[in-house]
């Protein structure tokens, strides 16, 4: 994990997020033509400066439940407690694991969804979210975030 030198204002950094609705899902997508939720995660945390290791798409339950370990390794399990630009950590029997990102208000959370193939903007409390968070994770060496996010 990098801490970039650049940091980016709380109004800056919500109109890149938003910026992002609408872009297309595509597996082991990292950039404008597209992202996956690890994908998308990484870029929200790069505009708030933090770099994260990049990793292969998990394509089987062993190397997702690697993924998941890698997640849960580097950050801080905030248990059920949302706050704004942490990771959110999704667990469902048909879903698998998913990640996401909390945004601003604590209630909603930014996601690339491989089932209505797009990034979009969804409530933690809506089904079938609310039933399969796994977890809240924040950066371990970078609790209060760039330009106080």
């Amino acid at each position: 994990m990098l801490f970039l030198d650049w940091k980016v204002e709380p109004l800056e950094l919500h109109n890149l997020i938003l910026a992002l609705v609408g872009k297309p899902f595509l597996l082991g997508g990292r950039g404008s033509a597209g992202y996956d939720c690890y994908g998308l995660i990484r870029e929200v945390q790069r505009f708030r400066g933090i770099e994260l290791p990049d990793s292969p798409t998990p394509e089987s339950m062993q190397m997702r439940a690697a993924m998941v370990e890698k997640i849960t390794g580097d950050w801080t399990d905030l248990l059920d407690k949302a706050e704004p630009y942490c990771v959110v950590l999704f667990y469902g029997p048909h879903l698998g694991w998913h990640v996401g990102t909390v945004i601003e208000d604590g209630r909603r959370f930014i996601h690339a969804e491989s089932f209505s193939r797009i990034v979009r903007i969804d409530r933690l409390d809506d089904w079938p979210w609310s039933e399969r968070v796994h977890g809240f994770f924040r950066c371990k060496n970078n609790d209060s975030g760039p330009a106080g996010t």
